[in-house]
């Protein structure tokens, strides 16, 4: 059995191919409506859910070519490939046969990179025709491929800018953002990267002759920063802190893992600017405003951080902690809490508190270049349980 392939480029809207002699060769005196093209023997499956920024797969369909073939030698065959979904790539490849038993044709076409998310669904229009526009098509086509397909999106977020303006002593409501990430995902992750004034606000407290330097920050992320999380929504909380303009961006990132094992990493950014105004009236303030918390008799150091937000011009000088009601003598009922250089809370050291409440307060002062403006007590209410 004896066999001749004619092999084309298949091209999308304006390039040709010229097709070559191949058998009894001849003249190209026949008309193009001696050929015919039938539909493919198996037609291709073009259905999936897909992600955008990954690439449509390759497809390949056969079919049966009948008629005076060489009535195409010497001229050129353009292979149209009309695709509203943006599927494939301009170029394919078109491979007739010819066999004692008929002659086929095989074509391949190559998925292309996938930029709009949506639900996309209709025919690949695929024609052949001896001229550009398509006047002098040859004869079954086109041929029409159904499709229907899903591409979704990496990562969306539901809005990337937050502007905030309050005065000094306010603390902001958290603002939500809502996240959706794909099907190949299992989660995303935040970040905070600032690039004016750092990641933090920088807080001055004096303790006797020394003054140290807290890095505190502006803004923070719930749930919890650096981990894959699978929550539909994020919470950025943005921290009360001095008069000034602050600027944020939360990066959220997402992975996927294709099932060709393809990895695709996306990413969204949120943009956080946040102005704080003067505000005379006010001097300093605890965030969060107390601590009220449980901890089991027999736990390990819990830490608790809380913030002394001072104006401009106010300074903080740690006085002490006074502790106010126990539940019972036995631990450490007067050490219960530490402020210095950590903030925790811890129920045991040689022996452990009673379960019970336990309340404290902690003292600073308040004072500018004019002198002392007077005292401020941040309440710590913890409650001891059995294990």
């Amino acid at each position: 059995m004896s066999s001749c392939i004619l092999k084309l480029s298949a091209v999308v809207l304006s390039a040709a191919a010229l097709v070559s002699g191949c058998g009894g060769g001849g003249g190209g005196g026949s008309t193009v409506s001696t050929v015919t093209v039938s539909a493919p023997s198996s037609m291709p499956v073009i259905a999936s859910t897909k992600l955008v920024d990954d690439y449509y797969d390759d497809i390949e369909f056969s079919g049966m070519i009948s008629g005076n073939l060489d009535s195409l030698n010497g001229k050129s065959v353009f292979v149209l490939v009309e695709d509203p979904a943006n599927l494939f790539q301009a170029e394919g490849y078109l491979i007739i046969q010819r066999l004692a038993s008929g002659s086929t044709y095989t074509l391949k076409l190559k998925g292309k990179q996938l930029k709009a998310v949506g639900h996309f669904t209709g025919n690949v229009r695929v024609r052949a025709c001896l001229d550009a526009a398509c006047t002098q098509p040859i004869a079954g086509t086109p041929l029409l491929l159904p499709y229907n397909v899903k591409v979704e999106a990496g990562l969306t977020v539901s809005r990337n800018e937050i502007n905030m303006t309050v005065p000094f002593g306010t603390v902001p409501a958290p603002e939500m953002v809502d996240i959706g990430y794909s099907s190949f995902g299992k989660g995303w992750v935040a970040n905070i990267s600032s690039p004016y004034r750092g990641i933090v606000e920088e807080h001055t407290l004096s303790i006797g002759n020394t003054t140290y330097h807290y890095p505190y920050p502006t803004i923070g992320v719930l749930p919890a920063k650096g981990t894959i999380l699978q929550d539909k929504q994020m919470q950025i909380q943005i921290h009360p802190t001095k008069p000034g303009n602050y600027f944020h961006n939360v990066k959220v990132s997402a992975g996927a893992t294709l099932p060709n094992r393809r990895e695709l990493i996306y990413e969204q950014t949120v943009t956080v600017r946040y102005n704080v105004t003067p505000n005379p009236a006010i001097n300093s303030l605890f965030y969060p405003a107390a601590l009220d918390f449980t901890l089991k008799q027999q736990s390990t150091i819990m830490h608790y951080d809380y913030q002394l937000v001072t104006n401009i011009g106010v300074a903080s000088q740690f006085v002490g902690i006074e502790y106010l009601s126990a539940a019972g003598t036995a631990g450490p009922v007067n050490s219960w809490w530490n402020e210095f250089p950590d903030q925790f809370a811890h129920t045991c050291s040689v022996t452990c508190l009673t379960p019970g409440v336990y309340t404290a307060q902690v003292r600073y002062r308040l004072v500018t270049q004019k002198g002392t403006i007077g005292d401020v007590l941040f309440p710590i209410r913890m409650t001891v349980t059995g294990d």
